[in-house]
């Protein structure tokens, strides 16, 4: 099936016309078929809705156990030692009640005054790195403009 649309630029009032190929499987854009002025672009952003960890991040998805008074990240082959930050940073993530942890509940979980610490970045660096070193993957991702939130399992223990 084919379609053919047109886009008029309000500013411009330059229109841009191309065909639509649609399949059984899927919707396809042929660019040989698309007429538009090399100076206007679009950007998509892809914003995902998913509430749980994207397994892009965990293919070889496993839980890990985080005990606070021991200071400890292990799962059933590795464990991490971390540092008293390290351990208030991986607490906060994972008792937050929303998946995404923002900058400033995660320096009010290290308890430090939000509008004086700048050291946050660094701390999260190094846990990262830790963690890497071990699994090779990461712990945590960050999330434009939001914060940052767990990629792997993470369960605390006592």
């Amino acid at each position: 099936m084919k379609a053919a649309f047109s886009i008029t630029n309000s500013f411009t009032s330059k229109t841009t016309s191309f065909n639509l190929y649609a399949s059984p499987k899927c919707c396809v854009s042929r660019p040989n078929t698309i007429k538009a002025p090399t100076s206007n672009r679009v950007s998509i952003t892809y914003v995902p809705t998913s509430t749980s960890p994207d397994p892009a991040y965990s293919p070889l998805s496993q839980t890990w156990f985080f005990d606070l008074a021991a200071r400890e990240l292990c799962n059933t082959t590795a464990r991490i030692q971390l540092t008293a930050i390290e351990s208030l940073l991986i607490n906060t993530l994972v008792l937050s009640t929303e998946r995404i942890c923002s900058k400033q509940e995660l320096i009010a979980g290290i308890n430090k005054d939000p509008l004086a610490y700048s050291g946050l970045e660094m701390c999260l660096s190094r846990l990262q790195q830790k963690f890497r070193a071990v699994f090779d993957e990461r712990l945590f991702r960050s999330v434009r403009n939001r914060g940052y939130c767990l990629v792997q399992d993470v369960k605390i223990t006592h």
